[in-house]
């Protein structure tokens, strides 16, 4: 099986190395050819230690059947794997056949005892057992509690049930739905060191997948919700619990009977909330069946048929499981066949239903080294698990306690499973530390495994945890501190706290202060000298949601968040990179800590960090996505916070940039509709909420400037700041006056990308508009996205060519960004430099930098914080030279096209690129309010629309002076010469004048998109701009959300990422 494994994963690399010239294969098949390489990589680390003991060959199979599907998945892509060499396929092919052959040979109690670490396909030991339980005649017990829709729940006496048999139930259930399409099963174990596997959402959201299956209309209330938000799957929105809920209810109250089984309810922190979803959907969807396992009573008797599991029944399963540990464990299978029969009998008897007082005990015989030691242990074997667990802890040296004390603390309380090194690195951790050095780390790395034999385990993948959950109860019971081995009772009320306090202090050590590295490889080396970083990083603030923050606390925070101000931002910016490691330097360097702290829900930060902010700082946009603070908290479901900063003056109006929503267009909850009311008067009467229908979320709101006077301090999308003159330079201005502020939509960008599609969004926007012009309008909406997209495709091409003319600008091959020489630096020192990794320098030479705050709503952030620069356009993908920030804003808008003429008899269906050619055709072309006809008789061009035009014309045809700039004139004929030109300039103009021809308008025209009525043209003209700006802008998203691939990413994994430093 290796052998055939590792020729599997040699034949693939072979093919991926040896293509000089990649097909255009789609992002999918990229991805599906690394999944293969990932499964392959995770089956050699896995069997690097397998051996003949069944076990560890059975935990191969699931990989093996994943490693067949992917491959099968490949063979049927139409010729576009045709280099995926046959035998790779055959390998595979050969080492499950092994397997099946193994399999056959198997007797039942090896089956028994592997079942529950196998793949589903391969459970088919029977379990009578569950069959009664479920499929008892009328008059049975369990069948009237079914008929009653009570939940069922298996509960073990005294001790706990054994996971085997929870396994066995799921055997058994699986058999009979699969035999019977009348029945669907689902199922869901909780994991008690694995925080994701005790979430209630994670846990309905799993039981509703695998009903999809069956009753595939379960997600029609679910998939509407999951694309609503964003079609990023890194930030998209969690779905809200109760609509779960309700789908499951909806949708399995049909003529099939369901059963759900929940295993180790227990082992769940949340199990109450989940218990609630539980019996809401039990009430309320009749042919609904629930089962849960537990050690204690979670659900009180009157709602719950509990099914008491006496020793009785798993006593034949204790059976088998002695004698096959007798069997594998090296001591005890070479003891003679009398002592054997004494261990047997001796531990079947005091078992008494528990296969954790079973495994240890058999543990503790198997390490003693005399047959006389086995005998006389054998008759003083503790009667119970709590005596079996002091025991353990008794003979823990003194000098280990405070060790072993702190691992047991840390496995029993971390939001999921440690690595040894991660571990090793958190027992010796102290709170007031400043550094970590070598003197602190532990001498053998493996000293932890042997102090807490029997207690905690380190599984094949290098994850330690607690044995079982059993000792997590144990050591946080009541009846521990007041026992003999108290010194390790734990508690659950400071435990939060204290792993939050203590990655606090391991973020702030000195280890850290130098920022933010440059490089992968810098980021892997500075993770894999510190083990602990990444959950120090990810996790301290997730222990601290559920503290209350004392001066101590807050001082913690304090000094990680001020740490920002050390070059490369100190531990700050090492936390953020660690945090999000795909995170641009940009985002590290521009991001507000309180950015960070309504992200994660920290309150009395949050409220600290207000004290202190001035108010401009509080809607800065920040992270890998450039939101607000408000948004993030919302989008997380932080509502306090989010109220917070409704009350410090964050704007509620601001469209995140990359979902294209603001915090109005989020699925709405309770808590969400509570906040909602907080805000201003008259909000509750606006349009707020989410279509379930998965349309695009349309909401008005009022410009917070109308009701001051005063316009956000914002830079105004479509400004032309250059270029313009006359006219249409009085058009531009216009931006600048507040009466001007129209309402801003709020239009999520996830519409279908088809002419179809853009019509059907666009009528939903702006359903004033004629047929012809949403036609025109959703043409152009079209041709946008395609140029978009085609941006992309030429320049994934020459990416994977290695050819593109960015050349050390492009990002996805490693490029990055330089600095432009500063006007303060005239000898052009800063010439060339990559404008991150000299960030210090460039700031003292008082080079322009680029807040986030500073782009409007919807305009992507540069990939450099700081002006003048020179680097690649992430739109466009053309190397560029930006003085200042406005002149990226301007390179957009060229790049998105976003003006059409909003006449419906218009023929030219073009895109402008600028406000004042928009403004030009429509006044020429449509509005004609003025004219220029020519007076001279013999003319055969009468009519001109623009100023410019006839004065050209009179002086080409005409024989006019051209105007131009006066010359300084020395002898007396040249001065008479100017001055006779001087006249006849002036004749030009006077005729100008009397040519110029004009239609009175009318008082009032109308917005063809919302019907506003204006009483001037160029007004409404700056107006429907906005219009025009806002309809186009989301498009810049839905082209980096869809790709080149319509959904996937643009890049493949196997191509270069950007560097982190540019």
């Amino acid at each position: 099986m290796i052998r055939d494994a590792l020729q599997a994963k040699q034949q693939i690399k072979k093919w991926i190395d040896s293509q000089t010239y990649l097909p255009p294969f789609t992002t999918e098949d990229w991805e599906c050819l690394h999944q293969i390489e990932y499964i392959l990589a995770k089956f050699e680390e896995l069997t690097l230690t397998v051996s003949k003991r069944q076990p560890q060959i059975s935990l191969a199979v699931p990989i093996y059947y994943e490693l067949h599907d992917i491959l099968k998945d490949a063979a049927s892509r139409e010729g576009e794997f045709s280099g995926l060499r046959p035998d790779v396929a055959s390998a595979v092919s050969s080492g499950l056949n092994k397997f099946k052959k193994y399999y056959d040979l198997m007797d039942g109690q090896d089956a028994y005892y592997v079942a529950q670490i196998l793949d589903p396909r391969f459970k088919t030991y029977p379990s009578p057992r569950v069959d009664s339980i479920v499929t008892s005649g009328p008059d049975e017990p369990a069948a009237r509690t079914i008929e009653a829709r009570i939940l069922q729940r298996l509960q073990p006496p005294k001790r706990q049930l054994s996971d085997i048999e929870s396994a066995h139930t799921v055997d058994e259930l699986i058999r009979m739905s699969s035999n019977d399409h009348s029945l669907i099963f689902a199922y869901f174990y909780c994991i008690f060191d694995e925080a994701a596997f005790q979430d209630p959402v994670n846990i309905l959201g799993s039981l509703l997948a695998q009903l999809s299956e069956s009753i595939p209309s379960v997600l029609e209330s679910i998939w509407p919700l999951y694309k609503a938000t964003t079609k990023s799957s890194a930030h998209r929105r969690p779905i809200d619990i109760g609509a779960i809920e309700d789908a499951i209810i909806k949708h399995t109250s049909g003529a099939k009977r369901v059963i759900l089984l929940i295993d180790a309810i227990n082992e769940s922190v949340y199990k109450e909330i989940i218990i609630r979803s539980l019996l809401k959907i039990s009430n309320l969807a009749p042919n609904l069946r629930i089962l849960i396992t537990g050690t204690t009573d979670v659900i009180p008797g009157q709602h719950a048929n509990i099914i008491h599991m006496n020793a009785s029944i798993v006593r034949d399963d204790i059976d088998a499981f002695i004698r096959f540990r007798m069997q594998q464990d090296e001591t005890l299978r070479n003891l003679s066949a009398r002592l054997q029969d004494q261990i047997w009998a001796t531990i079947l008897e005091g078992a008494d239903g528990s296969f954790r007082w079973t495994q240890l005990s058999l543990e503790t015989l198997g390490s003693l080294r005399t047959a006389k030691s086995i005998r006389e242990t054998l008759q003083t074997l503790p009667v119970t698990l709590r005596e079996t667990y002091i025991h353990i802890l008794e003979r823990i040296p003194p000098s280990d306690w405070e060790l072993s004390r702190n691992a047991l603390f840390w496995l029993s309380f971390s939001k999921r499973s440690l690595t040894l090194p991660e571990l090793n690195e958190a027992v010796v951790l102290e709170e007031m530390r400043t550094d970590f050095d070598d003197d602190l780390k532990l001498v053998s790395p493996q000293i932890i495994l042997d102090i807490c034999q029997g207690l905690i385990t380190q599984d094949e993948f290098g994850s330690v945890k607690l044995s079982h959950a059993s000792i997590k109860d144990f050591l946080t019971s009541e009846w521990i501190r007041s026992s003999s081995v108290r010194f390790f009772s734990l508690n659950y009320a400071t435990a939060d706290e204290t792993i939050m306090r203590l990655c606090l202090t391991y973020l702030c050590l000195d280890n850290f202060r130098l920022g933010f590295a440059c490089s992968i490889d810098s980021i892997a080396a500075r993770e894999h000298e510190h083990p602990f970083l990444e959950y120090a990083a990810q996790f301290w603030a997730t222990h601290g949601g559920s503290c209350s923050f004392d001066d101590r606390d807050r001082q913690l925070v304090n000094n990680l968040f001020n740490s920002q101000y050390l070059p490369r931002r100190g531990n700050f910016g090492v936390w953020v990179q660690t945090l999000i490691p795909e995170v641009p330097i940009v985002a590290i360097e521009t991001t507000h800590p309180l950015y960070y702290a309504a992200s994660f829900g920290l309150v009395p930060v949050v409220k600290a960090i207000l004290a202190s902010v001035p108010s401009a700082e509080i809607d800065a946009r920040g992270g890998r996505y450039g939101s607000t603070p408000l948004f993030a908290a919302c989008w997380r479901g932080n509502y306090e916070t989010a109220e917070l900063l409704l009350q410090a003056g964050a704007d509620p109006y601001v469209v995140d940039t990359s979902s294209g929503l603001t915090i109005f267009s989020l699925p709405k909850s309770a808590k969400f509709s509570r906040l909602l009311a907080t805000l201003h008067k008259g909000l509750e009467n606006m349009t707020i909420g989410h279509d379930v229908k998965a349309q695009a979320t349309i909401v008005e709101c009022a410009d917070p400037g109308l009701d001051t006077g005063q316009m956000p301090e914002r830079a105004a999308w479509g400004t032309d700041t250059e270029g313009a003159n006359g006219d249409d330079n009085e058009i531009c201005s216009l931006v600048e006056d507040p009466g001007l502020a129209m309402d801003f939509l709020a239009v999520s960008p996830f519409t279908d990308p088809t002419l179809e599609g853009f019509e059907k969004q666009i009528l939903q926007l702006f359903p004033r508009l004629e047929p012809a012009l949403i036609h025109r309008f959703a043409s152009a909406q079209l041709r946008r996205y395609n140029i978009l997209l085609n941006f992309q495709r030429n320049h994934l091409d020459v990416v994977i060519n290695g050819s593109c003319r960015s050349g050390e600008y492009c990002f996805a091959l490693g490029g990055g960004a330089s600095s432009l020489q500063l006007p303060n630096d005239p000898g052009g020192s800063s010439q060339g430099m990559d404008v991150s990794r000299n960030f210090d320098r460039l700031s003292d030479m008082g080079e322009t930098t680029a807040p986030v705050a500073e782009f409007p709503p919807g305009v992507p952030l540069p990939p450099v914080s700081r002006f003048p620069s020179q680097f690649e356009c992430p739109i466009c993908f053309q190397v560029k030279k930006f003085k200042k920030p406005s002149h990226w804003l301007k390179h957009v808008q060229d790049d998105l096209q976003p003006f059409t003429c909003t006449f419906p008899d218009c023929s030219e269906h073009k895109l402008f690129k600028r406000k004042a050619d928009w403004v030009r055709h429509e006044t020429e072309r449509h509005r004609q309010l003025e004219w220029w006809a020519c007076l001279y008789p013999d003319c055969s061009k009468k009519c001109f629309f623009r100023k410019d035009n006839f004065v050209q014309h009179l002086v080409r045809e005409h024989k006019m002076p051209e105007p131009k700039v006066k010359k300084t004139s020395d002898s007396s004929s040249e001065r008479h010469s100017e001055a006779q030109r001087e006249l006849d300039v002036d004749r030009l103009w006077e005729i100008v004048k009397q040519c110029r021809q004009e239609i009175k308008q009318t008082s009032q025209e109308s917005c063809r998109f919302c019907g506003n009525i204006f009483d001037n043209w160029k007004k409404l003209a700056v107006h429907m701009s906005k219009h025009l700006e806002n309809l186009a802008m989301p498009l810049l998203g839905l082209a980096k959300q869809n790709g080149a691939s319509d959904g996937s990413p643009l890049y493949p994994a196997g191509i270069a990422g950007r560097r982190s430093c540019d």
